[in-house]
């Protein structure tokens, strides 16, 4: 497969990133916040228990999207 030149955002997305996603558009909470409330001590961590659904739409919000399956691979050999 030929992987034609693409951009990747060096960290994963945080918490706190993807909060702002979540207040801006109304989606929903990821099922371990509780009450759909961010806890304060994982606000910079990357954010779990999403759905690729869940991914796609934080993507789409930030004009930005989710690289196939060969640029994902190509990107995490460096």
């Amino acid at each position: 497969v030929t992987v034609q030149p693409f951009f990747i955002d060096r960290t994963e997305v945080t918490n706190a990133a993807y909060q702002k996603f979540v207040t801006a558009t109304g989606h929903r909470a990821p099922p371990h916040w509780p009450n759909g409330q961010l806890p304060e001590n994982i606000a910079k961590l990357p954010v779990v228990n999403v759905s690729w659904d869940d991914a796609n739409a934080y993507a789409n919000w930030a004009k930005k999207r989710l690289p196939t399956e060969a640029e994902w691979e190509f990107a995490a050999r460096g």
